[in-house]
């Protein structure tokens, strides 16, 4: 499971200033809080990131090679209409010996999604006869994430009315003010 937490405002001391300014301003006490809203999010999205990546003498032949094995690995991964995939990065790089290049790298990654984990797993292993895995994490999807995170948002700032009244109360004042 993945935490949200909503921090609202982050200031740890509560103590009375006048408010600095011009004189003759108006001055108040001050009351600095802070509040937090959090909720567990199940993580139901799995994540894939597998890479293609070749190194030969010229730069040429490497690009091929890796730009090959993408071509392969995206025809594979978009016959499965549950998985979502797209291409990430792209990197070609010299190789150096005594500061002569001796040859070329590239790689290339793609990135796969699913709610499926039964079915990206299956393609996985099918990707790896020509391709290394990167990385393989869960994570919360972006629009329960959005919607999580706009409810927690919600949820603090109320905190914070209350913890503002309350605070006005305990210091007798009649109303409360943000500054």
């Amino acid at each position: 499971m993945n935490r949200i937490v909503i921090i609202l405002a982050t200031i740890c001391a509560l103590h009375t200033a006048p408010v600095m300014g011009h004189e003759g301003e108006p001055r108040y006490d001050r009351a600095s809080l802070s509040v937090a809203a959090e909720r567990d999010v199940e993580n139901d999205l799995l994540v894939a990131v597998l890479f293609a990546e070749h190194q030969a003498q010229r730069q040429q032949t490497v690009s091929k090679e890796v730009n090959e094995a993408i071509r392969w690995a995206l025809t594979q991964a978009k016959r499965n209409a549950a998985v979502k995939v797209r291409t990430t990065q792209y990197n070609t790089s010299p190789i150096y010996n005594k500061q002569v290049i001796i040859g070329w790298r590239a790689r290339q990654s793609i990135r796969l999604e699913s709610k499926g984990p039964d079915q990206l797993s299956e393609l996985i292993g099918d990707l790896q006869t020509r391709l290394s895995i990167g990385s393989v994490t869960y994570a919360v999807p972006k629009p329960a994430r959005d919607s999580v995170e706009e409810s927690l948002t919600t949820e603090a700032v109320a905190q914070f009315g209350l913890r503002a009244e309350l605070i006005t109360r305990d210091l007798g004042r009649s109303s409360d003010r943000i500054v």
